[in-house]
């Protein structure tokens, strides 16, 4: 076990991800590499979710797709807490868009995610992602749904005695303080040394 260290874990991971459970997986700088410098600032894998918002919502015009995205990329509910409660209820119910069909103008639902076939959504596991805010941050992995950073997994070594799941999750608290929008796309933070958590 001595020489199982935090890449190896990781990497261990990312397997687990894409040959169990069937994600997509791709590297942070891979993706990030094309990015201009604005889309650091944004948690949110902005291509991703605007291909998925149009292939789950195709009864929806474009005028539509547009708004539940302005909507879902500037969520100022309030704090982080309040931020990521609204988040979470535009995931479970989608985001109220307005357009005008030609005639008239129109409200209508767009979905932010199919739960009745899991397979229209789009998982990715992406390891090293780099997101700035209040400084620049570079996480363990992200899972992606539709591209929404949903779920953050924060990985120790468990080789090392001195850093254990303690240290994951001061990394964590870390994170909230000086990333904090990222934490408003999040459903779930994952710690683990592998072998305490």
């Amino acid at each position: 076990m001595s020489d199982y260290n935090e890449d190896l874990y990781e990497q261990a991971l990312i397997e687990l991800f894409t040959e169990r459970l069937g994600y997509s997986y791709r590297r942070g700088y891979e993706i990030q590499n094309n990015f201009t410098e604005g889309d650091y600032y944004c948690p949110v894998y902005r291509e991703r979710l605007h291909t998925m918002l149009q292939k789950l919502n195709r009864q929806l015009p474009q005028e539509a797709l547009d708004e539940a995205e302005r909507k879902l990329l500037h969520i100022e509910a309030g704090n982080m807490v309040q931020n990521n409660e609204l988040f979470m209820d535009y995931l479970q119910h989608g985001i109220e868009a307005t357009f005008h069909d030609g005639k008239e103008q129109k409200n209508d639902i767009v979905y932010l995610a199919d739960y009745t076939d899991a397979s229209r959504n789009d998982f990715l596991l992406v390891n090293q992602w780099t997101y700035i805010e209040k400084s620049k941050k570079r996480t363990d992995l992200i899972l992606f749904l539709n591209g929404m950073p949903v779920v953050l997994m924060e990985l120790k070594s468990p080789s090392r005695e001195d850093t254990d799941a303690s240290a994951a999750y001061r990394q964590l608290k870390n994170y909230m303080k000086e990333i904090p929008t990222m934490f408003t796309y999040n459903v779930v933070c994952v710690m683990s040394d592998m072998t305490e958590s």
